[in-house]
């Protein structure tokens, strides 16, 4: 089994910053994947490369997704031993459980949560749980789908609550034979961080909410195509609205996975569109201090505040009040993934 996973993002007169990073995937089919990757890192002044493994394996609608991180001495030419000294380092090979796939009727995981979106990613989009490997948290993903109405369900930490929140959502019109309308669905979101910097003590909990309609233009096994319309809002602060399209391409004869997305976003003043997105954890673990030390580091001179600063917490409610102007622009995303044979 072989796979290639290529990610592309493209950003038209985007109203923002974009980044990019690849943060995990998700499997869409009932096989056996792989994803990997090698790169390099410093520990105490010293160079390693680092080589990762990240299987899922599959029985039926079970699977379970692994994960190998070896670190590669440079100078000595062995696997760096503090890695695989306890118990733990074992166990933590498993990165999570699960059952189905993300868009099935029923679908559940446990452990990683990597790439999570909920709905259509105005509020929750590519979010995940495991950017620090050695601080890693034990999520948990829950969506049920009865045609009628379901619901999706996501928290970042089951043994802190800190990341948390869900969509629900109605068809009234999915038992009728109307067949473009009977699919047209309304959701309402719900996101809150209870504790989104590293003082536990503090309380500054942020929240957002949102409303959607969707209505699926194209629905088969094979294709999907949904129109819809979003709104959300993060309380205290701005709202903003996005509308456009989404096409998933799915099982192409084993082959080609495809998703294409582009919209229209209007973003207000204090509103960052993706709020809980793949940096966001970052964000929840870094200080004042630990921001200097990297422009530092970039040929700055931070030495006459670093220390004081060093234990402010930062986290992403503070780029809020500096979202001063109103912008519109268009967005659109396309991921492949093929050749997973």
């Amino acid at each position: 089994m072989k796979k290639a996973v290529f990610a592309a993002v493209i950003v038209f007169l985007f109203c923002g910053a974009g980044f990019s990073q690849w943060s995990g995937y998700y499997p869409t089919g009932e096989k056996n994947e792989l994803d990997g990757g090698i790169g390099i890192t410093w520990i105490d002044n010293q160079a390693y490369y680092q080589i990762s493994f990240q299987p899922d394996i599959s029985i039926g609608k079970f699977g379970i997704g692994l994960g190998l991180n070896l670190l590669y001495n440079v100078n000595t030419g062995k696997i760096r031993s503090q890695d695989w000294d306890s118990g733990y380092d074992y166990a933590r090979i498993i990165r999570y459980l699960r059952y189905g796939y993300k868009g099935d009727p029923f679908y559940a995981r446990v452990g990683a949560i990597d790439g999570y979106t909920l709905g259509h990613g105005l509020i929750m989009s590519y979010y995940n749980n495991q950017i620090n490997y050695d601080r890693r948290k034990l999520g948990m993903a829950f969506d049920l789908d009865l045609g009628v109405f379901g619901f999706e369900t996501f928290t970042n930490n089951l043994g802190r609550f800190e990341v948390a929140g869900g969509r629900m959502y109605l068809r009234p019109m999915y038992k009728s034979n109307l067949f473009l309308f009977k699919n047209l669905g309304f959701g309402a979101s719900y996101v809150t961080d209870l504790d989104p910097d590293s003082w536990k003590a503090s309380d500054d909990k942020v929240s957002e909410w949102g409303l959607d309609v969707e209505l699926p233009l194209i629905k088969s096994k094979f294709f999907n195509l949904i129109t819809y319309f979003d709104h959300a809002q993060i309380t205290d602060y701005g709202s903003g609205q996005s509308y456009g399209f989404k096409a998933d391409l799915n099982h192409m004869e084993s082959i080609l996975d495809f998703q294409f997305i582009f919209e229209r976003r209007i973003l207000g003043r204090e509103f960052i569109s993706n709020y809980f997105g793949p940096f966001y954890e970052i964000l929840r673990n870094t200080s004042l201090g630990e921001l200097m030390e990297y422009y530092e580091s970039l040929g700055g001179d931070d030495s006459k505040f670093r220390d004081a600063l060093y234990g402010i917490p930062v986290n992403k409610q503070m780029l809020l009040p500096m979202m001063t102007e109103k912008r519109k622009g268009w967005f659109g995303a396309m991921r492949f993934n093929f050749l997973h044979l």
